[in-house]
């Protein structure tokens, strides 16, 4: 996430008397002065202590409805308010062009360390005293011990600024498993930018001053090419990966943002003023740029496609980019207001403290509504927000207050990084590995799924006759040749299973992580603030469930779960909601579907009724009305299946698994224990109760 500088732009001369000293002095070493102190903002980008800076409130405006939508999107209140940090981006390379460009016309060179220490000393000590306060209340309100050692790594990656190369090479933004840090890879983007830039620049300070060209036009053209190219790249990259993760965390695919801010910067500065045309160009750019913003923001998804492949982030970034130029006058009143400068002063701690404060209130409070989160994270948040700048981040910046002297300064330093450190050690050392399921990419279950069947038993073809006068007993009906299909369910159940099931032969697991009933169809699910979308595997979902089909097995098992049924939309688009009858109707077409194909292969199906998850799921997948209408529609694919000849069942929980045998009930306790409260399992043990005690039994008719 950006640095969220204060709005002021340096090396101008304040028209009036610096606040704290005479003008020109400075707070100790590495002081900064302020040209409005009530409102928070300082010079942070000016080259000497003391040095005047002018100060442009629309900006601080600016920075807090940034803040807003993208806090608004993660709370699920606003689907594209992810595009905020694009606003944050280009306003960052702004501020901090402005400042380089202007020390560099001034001084003839770019004081790199000098740059580079106030961008540390800017970032770092909240950072330390976040990711220290965050893994301390995750043991605290006993985070998962299995994701704990994730969360220190991604404390750690956010520390040493490489989180969004983390998140790119590892789950991806989107995982389904939560990161206490997932929003520090904008953070990680910036840093990364603030290193290269102003070396970048340096060099075209060298260049324009051999070659007797203009510097701030020919920072200006350097910057423009920078964005062209990392645009480009991004539509090219969006084009050949469907890890759209990567395109969106990834450093050289959004560079282009902060570097639209940057020429910007050069072409139209915050002194520029424009006469009166210039004015209504400016007042008409700013509309259309809010225009495409709000128009993105209310209908973009972070996961769509057509957001990366057909140029929605570029769009993004330079109607922000109108926006700026617009609120930058010194003398403009747009977004001028105060609460809104309030909240963009303090939006670097907004930004940091919001998410997490989020995650942990949901792990607290499982069944509270997306309301009550909201509330809670406002409540937390906003005093979090204005103690940490007044307490942490102003005085370490300027320094000021208990900051001015060297010892509490170097105290504080000490503190924070041993802090921190010491926090990502002890997460790191209570942290469990997490289930061996749980470690298995969708590649990876599908290149599992594609592997050729075991061969297909010998069948008895004679009969023995028995002697005169005796009577032989029956022979026992062979064991069964099981394939599963399905998502996680069908998955743990295969990859957990003993290897001794009384009436089973084999189990032969066709599924693939992360894919849905539909999803081999084209259908995509929505993932709420991530908007539709499914792995890129599930396109071969089919096929490793025909090669499964050529061992002839008995029985087809399916295991839908229940988010395999909430909204969905079709390869043509259309949007069919969770519990509709047009829903139902897809759902049955689906099932009747895989039915025919395993009976084509002489085998029968079974599907497994949706059945009393523990109190660990979520609201959604255990309410009860929405449990007896998933298994109203399997049973309505069961008739309508043996109305047409296919041999098709649905195997219902009995009074071990649910009680009262009520699938819309609570779990037993044997099955509470085996799924950890949820509904899968999780270890052999598990899946050997699955298997003796329900599933072997249904299939087999033996009893339990």
């Amino acid at each position: 996430m950006p640095e969220f500088e204060g709005s002021v732009i340096p090396a101008f001369r304040s028209p009036r008397r610096e606040q704290g000293g005479p003008a020109g002095s400075g707070h100790g070493a590495g002081g900064r002065s302020s040209t409005d102190a009530g409102a928070g903002a300082t010079d942070p980008l000016a080259t000497s202590a003391g040095t005047g800076g002018m100060h442009l409130p629309g900006l601080d405006g600016l920075r807090g409805v940034a803040v807003m939508v993208v806090v608004a999107s993660h709370l699920h209140w606003l689907r594209g308010g992810f595009l905020g940090v694009d606003l944050f981006f280009v306003l960052s390379g702004y501020l901090v062009t402005t400042g380089i460009v202007r020390s560099a016309e001034r001084t003839g060179r770019v004081g790199l360390c000098s740059f580079w220490w106030r961008r540390i000393r800017r970032l770092t000590p909240l950072a330390l005293v976040v990711v220290a306060a965050v893994l301390g209340a995750a043991i605290v309100a006993d985070w998962p011990r299995d994701v704990l050692g994730a969360a220190a790594m991604d404390g750690l990656a956010t520390l040493t600024w490489w989180a969004n190369w983390r998140q790119a090479s590892g789950p991806g933004y989107w995982s389904t498993s939560p990161s206490l840090f997932r929003h520090a890879w904008s953070l990680s983007v910036e840093e990364q930018f603030y290193a290269v830039w102003p070396i970048v620049v340096a060099g075209v300070v060298t260049l324009a001053g051999g070659k007797g060209w203009r510097l701030r036009s020919t920072v200006g053209w350097a910057a423009a090419a920078i964005a062209a190219t990392s645009a480009i790249w991004m539509l090219v990259l969006a084009q050949r990966t469907a890890d759209l993760s990567r395109v969106y965390v990834g450093t050289d695919t959004r560079m282009f943002a902060p570097v639209v801010g940057c020429a910007l910067a050069c072409w139209w500065p915050p002194t520029r003023s424009p006469g009166r045309d210039g004015r209504l160009a400016v007042v008409i750019a700013a509309a259309a740029g809010a225009l495409v913003l709000a128009v993105l923001m209310a209908t973009s998804s972070v996961s769509d496609p057509d957001l990366y492949r057909r140029g929605g982030f570029v769009a993004a970034a330079l109607g922000s980019g109108a926006v700026l130029v617009a609120a930058s006058g010194p003398r403009t009143r747009l977004l001028d207001v105060t609460w809104l400068r309030w909240l963009g002063v303090r939006a670097y701690g907004l930004y940091l403290w919001s998410w997490p404060v989020q995650l942990l209130a949901e792990h607290s409070w499982p069944e509270a509504g997306r309301a009550t989160i909201t509330l809670v994270v406002v409540a937390v948040t906003l005093p979090l927000a204005a103690l940490s700048q007044r307490v942490v981040e102003e005085p370490l910046r300027r320094p000021t207050g208990w900051a001015r002297g060297q010892l509490p300064r170097r105290a504080a330093w000490i503190g924070g990084v041993g802090a921190a450190v010491a926090a990502v050690v002890v997460a790191a050392q209570l942290a469990v590995a997490p289930p061996t399921h749980e470690q298995v990419s969708t590649e990876e279950a599908l290149a599992e799924s594609l592997d050729a069947p075991p061969p297909p038993l010998p069948r008895p073809t004679t009969t023995t006759v028995p002697e005169p006068g005796r009577t032989m007993a029956p022979a026992p009906p062979p064991d069964l040749r099981v394939m599963l299909i399905g998502d996680s369910l069908a998955f743990t159940a295969d990859f957990h299973a003993p290897d001794q099931i009384e009436g089973i032969a084999s189990i032969d697991g066709r599924t693939v992580i992360g894919c849905g009933l539909l999803a081999a169809d084209g259908w995509e699910y929505d993932w709420q603030d991530e908007g539709f979308t499914v792995p890129k595997a599930c396109e071969r979902q089919r096929e490793a469930e025909r090669v499964g089909l050529t061992g002839r097995p008995d029985v087809v098992v399916l295991m839908p779960g229940a988010w395999e049924m909430l909204r969905v939309r079709s390869p043509e688009g259309e949007v069919v909601e969770p519990r509709s009858p047009r829903m139902a109707d897809v759902v049955v077409a689906a099932l009747l579907d895989r039915a025919r194909t395993v009976a084509d292969a002489g085998a029968r199906t079974a599907i497994v009724a949706w059945s009393c998850p523990g109190g660990e799921a979520s609201d959604e997948l255990r309410d009860p009305d929405y449990t007896r209408w998933i298994n109203d529609v399997f049973r309505r694919a069961a008739r309508e299946g043996r109305t047409s000849g296919l041999d098709i069942t649905v195997i219902e929980p009995s009074a071990e698994v649910c009680v009262e045998g009520d699938p819309a009930g609570a779990p037993t306790p044997a099955k509470d224990a085996v799924t950890r409260g949820e509904f899968h399992v999780h270890d052999t043990e598990g899946a050997t109760w699955l298997w003796d005690r329900w599933l072997a039994p249904a299939l087999t008719g033996r009893p339990a």
